[in-house]
């Protein structure tokens, strides 16, 4: 046994061993500092976000007076790829919970027939859209498409779109 630790001596084996546990202490040490940053870092930044309110964004959503988020009035391009022609619609405030007014000029009506006596726009939940006349009566029902974009899918093969325009 003493041949070895002769030998350690000789080759500087202990003052290497000693000089690795001092690096890797040093080495978790400074690790360890490190992760307890990141954790009070992150736990002040979630109780900072959870108490943060910004008067600015939050006036400027509008929301009924049971809370839910009322979408302000639009304009729509509706177009018709069959006969092409288009004219320009108002979807306006909020009648019910999923219900809104709707108004259309004359010359809607040579976009699609009795476009002009729309006076709902009913969305459900999946998103589908129908345009009824002033009795109820469904006109036209269509689908989300990408966007701010409808297609018609009820009566099929009408050819008629719904882009809405930006403000």
């Amino acid at each position: 046994m003493g041949m070895i630790a002769d030998e350690y001596a000789i080759f500087g084996w202990g003052r290497r061993v000693k000089a690795y546990i001092i690096v890797l202490t040093g080495g978790f040490f400074i690790a360890g500092v490190a992760a307890a940053a990141v954790y009070g870092w992150r736990q002040d930044g979630a109780r900072a976000s959870g108490a943060a309110f910004d008067p600015v964004v939050s006036g400027s959503i509008r929301a009924n007076t049971n809370g839910s988020i009322i979408a302000p009035p639009a304009e729509f391009s509706i177009s018709n790829t069959v006969t092409k022609t288009t004219c320009i619609a108002e979807r306006g405030g909020t009648l019910q919970s999923r219900n809104r007014s709707f108004s259309a000029p004359r010359e809607c009506d040579d976009v699609w027939p009795k476009l002009s006596s729309v006076r709902s726009w009913s969305q459900d939940e999946g998103g589908s859209v129908t345009l009824a006349n002033g009795s109820g009566q469904p006109v036209l029902t269509l689908a989300r498409k990408k966007g701010l974009a409808y297609e018609a899918v009820k009566p099929a093969g009408a050819g008629v779109a719904l882009q809405m325009l930006p403000e």
